[in-house]
């Protein structure tokens, strides 16, 4: 089951890398269809694929989760979401009364 998962992961990856890779070759030099050198275009879109694949056996710890979530029952959680509360306004502290300016700031004496 495991490698199953990996190879439908990996072969997914290794799929788009290519596409990629030779989307990106093509759009580079292409003037017309017959002007793509298709065996250059295909060796650099074989060593991406190669590399997209020793990445994804490195890479690989566990089953993503979007291939695991078919496997697992749908969880639904029925606790209420608390509601938002816009924020308050400070309340005056009791060495500064309401209504009162803060004292203004005041450099030190100099020497």
């Amino acid at each position: 089951m495991i490698l199953k998962q990996f190879l439908i992961y990996a072969g997914e990856r290794a799929l788009k890398t290519g596409a990629q890779t030779a989307i990106a070759t093509i759009g580079v030099d292409a003037t017309g269809l017959l002007a793509i050198n298709w065996v250059t275009l295909a060796s650099i879109v074989g060593l991406a694929v190669l590399m997209s694949l020793l990445t994804s056996i490195v890479a690989w710890t566990s089953p993503p989760a979007a291939l695991t979530a078919a496997a697992r029952p749908a969880q639904t959680t029925t606790a209420a979401a608390a509601p938002i509360t816009p924020p308050q306004a400070p309340t005056p502290s009791a060495s500064q009364p309401a209504g009162n300016p803060p004292p203004p700031l005041t450099a030190p004496a100099g020497p």
